[in-house]
């Protein structure tokens, strides 16, 4: 290479080398801030309407309790006729339809023979909760002809506490519940009944006592079997 090609390749290395080159960097943009819009509050559920109120079907006071002695027998099933069953339902309650009335006797014999419990014993204890008025409702929220309270019902398969079979089952049924927790007790009877006014649990935190109320209650309905 002569002279002027050098001269001339100094010249083009200086013109480059002067260049500002500067590296390809991508422009960085900030994030677009996206409105947010709030959805609105939701709106405050309607207050709850008062709760309706509750009547309760009259439960006549019962006829006075049999002068006569309390009948502590053993509570086995016995046959009742039903001539005999009809004259304490009518004594209780005397405006009862006779195919309710029907409907009771029924009943009463069929899980009493079923369990084997006196008909007698559950048409006494029967007279004494209810007075027989199958739509009967305690300030308690029991219902029907044995006074079931609502969170036994799916023990003992009710589904309509007001009707007479279903009722009439379910008290049986209840009852004989009682007398398996006290059975081989001397006073088994005595026991069940206790129980079935204030539940087992309270009797053996009693350690089997009775307070007045309810050695009266066992006392009428003994009474009222003892007259059947």
């Amino acid at each position: 290479m002569d002279g002027a090609g050098v001269v001339a390749l100094i010249i083009i290395i200086v013109f480059f080398s002067n260049l500002s080159i500067k590296p390809f960097t991508p422009e960085l943009k900030e994030p677009s801030q996206k409105t947010v819009v709030s959805s609105p509050p939701a709106p405050e559920p309607p207050p709850a309407p008062p709760p309706e109120p509750v009547f309760y079907a009259p439960i006549s006071p019962p006829p006075p309790i049999p002068a006569v002695a309390a009948d502590y027998s053993p509570a086995a099933y016995q046959y009742v006729e039903y001539d005999r069953m009809d004259k304490i339902i009518r004594k209780y309650n005397k405006n009862l339809p006779q195919s309710e009335v029907d409907k009771i006797k029924v009943a009463v014999n069929l899980y009493g023979r079923e369990k084997n419990i006196d008909p007698r014993l559950l048409l006494a204890l029967m007279a004494r909760e209810s007075g027989f008025n199958p739509q009967a409702v305690s300030t308690s929220g029991a219902i029907g002809l044995g006074q079931i309270m609502p969170f036994n019902y799916a023990d003992l398969g009710i589904t309509d506490p007001s009707d007479i079979n279903q009722n009439v089952k379910g008290t049986v049924y209840y009852l004989k519940n009682k007398m398996e927790d006290w059975s081989g007790y001397s006073n088994q009877l005595e026991l069940s009944l206790a129980s079935y006014l204030k539940g087992t649990g309270d009797i053996k935190r009693a350690g089997g006592q009775f307070d007045e109320h309810t050695r009266t209650y066992i006392e009428d309905i003994l009474k009222i079997r003892a007259s059947i």
